[in-house]
Protein backbone atom coordinates (compact mmCIF):
# COMPACT_ATOMS: atom_id res chain seq x y z
CA UNK A 1 0.00 0.00 0.00
CA UNK A 2 2.83 2.74 0.76
CA UNK A 3 4.72 1.33 -2.17
CA UNK A 4 1.53 2.69 -4.15
CA UNK A 5 1.13 5.91 -2.69
CA UNK A 6 4.97 6.33 -3.13
CA UNK A 7 4.66 5.82 -6.93
CA UNK A 8 1.24 7.74 -7.02
CA UNK A 9 2.88 10.44 -5.43
CA UNK A 10 6.40 10.70 -7.81
CA UNK A 11 3.82 10.56 -10.86
CA UNK A 12 1.66 13.47 -9.43
CA UNK A 13 5.21 14.99 -8.89
CA UNK A 14 6.43 14.46 -12.32
CA UNK A 15 3.08 16.41 -13.42
CA UNK A 16 3.70 19.15 -11.77
CA UNK A 17 7.24 20.07 -12.66
CA UNK A 18 6.12 19.04 -16.45
CA UNK A 19 2.97 21.27 -15.83
CA UNK A 20 6.11 23.93 -14.53
CA UNK A 21 7.77 23.54 -17.77
CA UNK A 22 4.58 24.80 -19.95
CA UNK A 23 4.12 27.74 -17.76
CA UNK A 24 7.96 29.00 -17.86
CA UNK A 25 7.50 28.10 -22.17
CA UNK A 26 4.22 30.64 -22.02
CA UNK A 27 6.75 33.04 -19.59
CA UNK A 28 8.65 33.13 -22.86
CA UNK A 29 6.96 33.57 -25.10
CA UNK A 30 4.95 36.35 -23.82
CA UNK A 31 8.28 37.77 -22.93
CA UNK A 32 9.29 37.78 -26.32
CA UNK A 33 5.67 38.92 -27.38
CA UNK A 34 6.77 42.19 -24.69
CA UNK A 35 10.36 42.50 -26.39
CA UNK A 36 8.66 42.74 -29.14
CA UNK A 37 6.30 45.29 -28.65
CA UNK A 38 8.91 47.62 -26.23
CA UNK A 39 11.61 47.49 -29.56
CA UNK A 40 8.63 48.39 -31.55
CA UNK A 41 7.68 51.47 -29.31
CA UNK A 42 11.36 52.29 -28.76
CA UNK A 43 11.15 52.84 -32.67
CA UNK A 44 8.02 54.77 -32.68
CA UNK A 45 9.40 56.87 -30.31
CA UNK A 46 7.15 56.37 -27.65
CA UNK A 47 9.81 54.04 -25.20
CA UNK A 48 13.21 54.46 -23.88
CA UNK A 49 16.14 51.97 -24.39
CA UNK A 50 15.59 51.35 -20.99
CA UNK A 51 12.35 49.83 -21.52
CA UNK A 52 13.49 47.55 -24.28
CA UNK A 53 16.79 46.65 -21.76
CA UNK A 54 14.00 46.02 -19.00
CA UNK A 55 12.09 43.36 -21.42
CA UNK A 56 15.30 41.79 -22.41
CA UNK A 57 16.29 41.28 -18.75
CA UNK A 58 12.86 39.61 -18.17
CA UNK A 59 12.95 37.67 -20.70
CA UNK A 60 16.89 36.20 -20.15
CA UNK A 61 14.92 35.62 -16.50
CA UNK A 62 12.68 33.40 -17.93
CA UNK A 63 14.89 31.37 -19.65
CA UNK A 64 16.97 30.93 -16.69
CA UNK A 65 13.80 29.63 -15.10
CA UNK A 66 12.81 27.28 -18.03
CA UNK A 67 16.21 25.83 -17.75
CA UNK A 68 15.68 25.01 -13.92
CA UNK A 69 12.40 23.75 -14.77
CA UNK A 70 13.21 21.31 -17.40
CA UNK A 71 16.21 20.25 -15.51
CA UNK A 72 13.55 19.06 -12.36
CA UNK A 73 11.34 17.90 -14.89
CA UNK A 74 14.05 15.21 -15.81
CA UNK A 75 15.38 14.78 -12.28
CA UNK A 76 11.28 13.87 -11.73
CA UNK A 77 11.25 11.29 -14.42
CA UNK A 78 14.62 9.51 -13.86
CA UNK A 79 12.71 9.37 -9.76
CA UNK A 80 9.13 7.89 -11.35
CA UNK A 81 11.19 5.30 -13.19
CA UNK A 82 13.32 4.24 -10.37
CA UNK A 83 9.96 4.10 -8.33
CA UNK A 84 8.26 2.08 -10.77
CA UNK A 85 11.08 -0.41 -11.31
CA UNK A 86 11.64 0.14 -15.20
CA UNK A 87 14.78 0.67 -17.40
CA UNK A 88 16.49 4.15 -17.38
CA UNK A 89 16.24 3.87 -21.71
CA UNK A 90 12.57 4.00 -22.15
CA UNK A 91 11.26 7.31 -23.18
CA UNK A 92 8.17 8.17 -20.30
CA UNK A 93 5.42 10.03 -21.64
CA UNK A 94 2.66 10.96 -19.16
CA UNK A 95 -0.72 10.72 -20.30
CA UNK A 96 -2.61 12.22 -17.80
CA UNK A 97 -2.32 16.18 -16.47
CA UNK A 98 -2.85 17.94 -13.47
CA UNK A 99 -6.32 19.38 -12.78
CA UNK A 100 -9.50 19.05 -10.40
CA UNK A 101 -11.76 16.24 -10.15
CA UNK A 102 -15.01 15.95 -8.88
CA UNK A 103 -14.92 13.64 -5.61
CA UNK A 104 -18.03 12.30 -3.77
CA UNK A 105 -18.35 14.26 -0.64
CA UNK A 106 -18.11 12.22 2.52
CA UNK A 107 -18.34 12.71 6.27
CA UNK A 108 -16.01 11.70 9.14
CA UNK A 109 -17.67 8.88 9.99
CA UNK A 110 -18.80 7.75 6.56
CA UNK A 111 -14.70 8.19 5.87
CA UNK A 112 -13.80 6.22 9.32
CA UNK A 113 -16.10 3.34 8.15
CA UNK A 114 -14.61 2.83 4.83
CA UNK A 115 -11.01 2.48 6.11
CA UNK A 116 -12.11 0.26 8.87
CA UNK A 117 -13.60 -2.40 6.28
CA UNK A 118 -10.40 -1.77 3.94
CA UNK A 119 -7.28 -1.55 5.87
CA UNK A 120 -5.72 -4.08 5.63
CA UNK A 121 -2.99 -3.70 8.49
CA UNK A 122 -6.36 -3.41 10.23
CA UNK A 123 -8.09 -6.48 9.47
CA UNK A 124 -4.54 -8.41 10.22
CA UNK A 125 -4.47 -6.85 13.70
CA UNK A 126 -7.56 -7.71 14.44
CA UNK A 127 -7.22 -11.53 13.50
CA UNK A 128 -4.52 -11.45 15.79
CA UNK A 129 -6.00 -10.18 18.55
CA UNK A 130 -8.72 -12.87 17.80
CA UNK A 131 -6.76 -15.55 17.67
CA UNK A 132 -5.03 -14.00 21.29
CA UNK A 133 -8.28 -14.55 22.67
CA UNK A 134 -8.88 -18.05 21.36
CA UNK A 135 -5.84 -19.01 22.61
CA UNK A 136 -6.73 -17.81 26.58
CA UNK A 137 -10.00 -19.19 26.05
CA UNK A 138 -8.21 -22.24 25.24
CA UNK A 139 -5.93 -22.42 27.71
CA UNK A 140 -8.24 -21.49 30.61
CA UNK A 141 -10.57 -24.70 29.44
CA UNK A 142 -8.10 -26.73 30.57
CA UNK A 143 -9.36 -25.65 34.78
CA UNK A 144 -12.55 -27.75 33.28
CA UNK A 145 -13.02 -30.96 34.60
CA UNK A 146 -13.42 -33.68 32.13
CA UNK A 147 -15.50 -37.12 31.27
CA UNK A 148 -14.91 -39.15 28.53
CA UNK A 149 -15.94 -42.54 27.97
CA UNK A 150 -14.91 -45.08 25.98
CA UNK A 151 -16.77 -49.18 25.46
CA UNK A 152 -15.95 -52.01 23.49
CA UNK A 153 -17.83 -55.48 22.27
CA UNK A 154 -16.14 -58.50 21.36
CA UNK A 155 -16.03 -62.88 20.64
CA UNK A 156 -13.98 -64.52 23.10
CA UNK A 157 -13.35 -68.37 22.47
CA UNK A 158 -11.49 -70.88 20.38
CA UNK A 159 -13.77 -71.36 18.09
CA UNK A 160 -16.55 -69.37 16.52
CA UNK A 161 -19.75 -71.68 17.65
CA UNK A 162 -18.31 -71.73 21.10
CA UNK A 163 -17.15 -68.28 21.39
CA UNK A 164 -18.88 -65.67 23.93
CA UNK A 165 -19.71 -62.23 23.28
CA UNK A 166 -17.26 -59.83 25.97
CA UNK A 167 -18.24 -55.99 26.65
CA UNK A 168 -16.47 -53.19 27.65
CA UNK A 169 -17.59 -49.77 29.06
CA UNK A 170 -15.39 -47.23 30.72
CA UNK A 171 -16.14 -44.10 32.02
CA UNK A 172 -13.09 -41.32 33.10
CA UNK A 173 -13.94 -38.31 34.81
CA UNK A 174 -10.62 -35.83 35.52
CA UNK A 175 -10.22 -32.99 38.12
CA UNK A 176 -7.26 -30.60 37.06
CA UNK A 177 -6.16 -30.36 40.64
CA UNK A 178 -2.03 -29.55 40.46
CA UNK A 179 0.09 -29.16 37.73
CA UNK A 180 2.89 -27.22 39.62
CA UNK A 181 1.78 -24.04 38.43
CA UNK A 182 2.82 -24.63 34.43
CA UNK A 183 -1.51 -23.80 33.93
CA UNK A 184 -1.76 -21.01 35.36
CA UNK A 185 1.81 -19.99 33.93
CA UNK A 186 0.04 -20.32 30.75
CA UNK A 187 -3.12 -18.14 31.29
CA UNK A 188 -1.60 -15.55 32.69
CA UNK A 189 0.86 -15.43 29.14
CA UNK A 190 -2.00 -15.44 27.20
CA UNK A 191 -3.56 -12.93 29.55
CA UNK A 192 -0.74 -10.61 28.80
CA UNK A 193 -0.66 -11.36 24.85
CA UNK A 194 -3.80 -10.22 24.59
CA UNK A 195 -3.47 -7.37 25.93
CA UNK A 196 -0.79 -6.42 24.29
CA UNK A 197 -2.73 -6.91 20.80
CA UNK A 198 -5.87 -4.71 22.37
CA UNK A 199 -3.30 -2.03 22.29
CA UNK A 200 -1.93 -2.64 18.99
CA UNK A 201 -5.71 -2.70 18.11
CA UNK A 202 -6.27 0.92 19.57
CA UNK A 203 -3.19 1.98 18.04
CA UNK A 204 -3.61 1.04 14.64
CA UNK A 205 -7.37 2.76 15.09
CA UNK A 206 -6.22 5.57 16.26
CA UNK A 207 -3.84 5.85 13.41
CA UNK A 208 -6.09 5.08 11.06
CA UNK A 209 -8.73 7.95 12.33
CA UNK A 210 -5.98 10.18 12.57
CA UNK A 211 -4.41 9.88 9.04
CA UNK A 212 -8.37 10.00 7.88
CA UNK A 213 -8.99 13.07 9.43
CA UNK A 214 -5.63 14.58 8.31
CA UNK A 215 -6.73 13.81 4.91
CA UNK A 216 -9.92 14.99 4.59
CA UNK A 217 -8.83 18.21 6.30
CA UNK A 218 -6.40 18.32 3.61
CA UNK A 219 -8.78 17.61 0.80
CA UNK A 220 -10.89 20.24 1.76
CA UNK A 221 -8.13 22.89 2.19
CA UNK A 222 -6.67 22.42 -1.41
CA UNK A 223 -10.31 22.13 -2.91
CA UNK A 224 -10.07 25.94 -1.62
CA UNK A 225 -6.51 26.67 -3.18
CA UNK A 226 -7.46 25.70 -6.28
CA UNK A 227 -10.04 28.14 -6.06
CA UNK A 228 -8.52 30.80 -4.97
CA UNK A 229 -5.18 30.56 -7.00
CA UNK A 230 -7.53 29.86 -10.37
CA UNK A 231 -9.59 33.48 -9.50
CA UNK A 232 -5.67 35.01 -8.99
CA UNK A 233 -4.63 33.80 -12.48
CA UNK A 234 -7.71 35.15 -14.28
CA UNK A 235 -6.97 38.36 -12.58
CA UNK A 236 -3.12 38.31 -13.57
CA UNK A 237 -4.44 37.93 -17.10
CA UNK A 238 -6.55 40.51 -16.53
CA UNK A 239 -3.93 43.22 -14.93
CA UNK A 240 -1.12 41.90 -17.40
CA UNK A 241 -3.74 42.93 -20.60
CA UNK A 242 -4.62 46.68 -19.02
CA UNK A 243 -0.92 46.91 -18.17
CA UNK A 244 0.09 46.07 -22.11
CA UNK A 245 -2.89 48.28 -23.33
CA UNK A 246 -1.25 51.22 -21.21
CA UNK A 247 2.14 50.60 -22.70
CA UNK A 248 1.33 50.39 -26.12
CA UNK A 249 -0.15 53.46 -25.59
CA UNK A 250 2.53 55.49 -23.63
CA UNK A 251 0.63 56.24 -20.61
CA UNK A 252 3.17 53.98 -18.86
CA UNK A 253 6.97 52.69 -19.07
CA UNK A 254 6.84 49.07 -19.14
CA UNK A 255 7.41 48.50 -15.11
CA UNK A 256 4.21 48.13 -15.04
CA UNK A 257 3.92 45.45 -17.69
CA UNK A 258 7.17 43.66 -16.35
CA UNK A 259 5.34 43.63 -12.63
CA UNK A 260 2.37 42.56 -14.21
CA UNK A 261 4.14 39.43 -16.15
CA UNK A 262 6.31 38.69 -12.47
CA UNK A 263 2.54 38.43 -10.89
CA UNK A 264 1.09 36.16 -14.08
CA UNK A 265 4.30 33.60 -13.80
CA UNK A 266 3.51 33.48 -9.73
CA UNK A 267 0.02 32.95 -10.35
CA UNK A 268 0.48 29.83 -12.64
CA UNK A 269 2.89 28.54 -9.94
CA UNK A 270 0.05 29.12 -7.44
CA UNK A 271 -2.11 26.69 -9.37
CA UNK A 272 0.49 24.40 -10.26
CA UNK A 273 0.99 24.00 -6.88
CA UNK A 274 -2.85 24.02 -5.56
CA UNK A 275 -3.56 21.62 -8.25
CA UNK A 276 -0.41 19.16 -6.66
CA UNK A 277 -1.62 19.29 -3.75
CA UNK A 278 -5.16 18.87 -4.25
CA UNK A 279 -4.14 15.27 -6.26
CA UNK A 280 -2.16 14.31 -3.74
CA UNK A 281 -4.12 15.06 -1.10
CA UNK A 282 -6.49 12.02 -2.96
CA UNK A 283 -3.72 10.02 -3.10
CA UNK A 284 -3.30 10.37 0.50
CA UNK A 285 -7.14 10.36 0.98
CA UNK A 286 -7.01 7.08 -0.56
CA UNK A 287 -4.22 5.48 1.05
CA UNK A 288 -5.76 6.20 4.35
CA UNK A 289 -9.36 4.76 3.34
CA UNK A 290 -7.17 1.42 1.92
CA UNK A 291 -8.60 1.77 -1.96
CA UNK A 292 -5.92 2.77 -3.67
CA UNK A 293 -6.85 0.39 -6.33
CA UNK A 294 -10.27 2.40 -6.87
CA UNK A 295 -8.50 5.83 -7.04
Amino acid sequence: MDTMAIVGLAYLETLRVQAAVEARLADVKLNNELLRLAVERKHAGMATSLDVTRAKVQLESEKQRLLVARNEDDRARLNLIRAIGLSFDINLVLTDELKIQKIPEQTIEEALQIATENRVELKAQEKRERLAELSLSSVTMERVPSLSGSGNVGMIGSQIPDALTTDNVQLLFSIPIFDGGQREGRISESRSLVRQENIRTRDIKYQVGLEVRDALLTLGSTQQQVAVAQKGLRLSLKELNFASQRFAVGVATNVEVTDAQTALAQARDNLIEALFNFNASRVNLARAQGQLETL
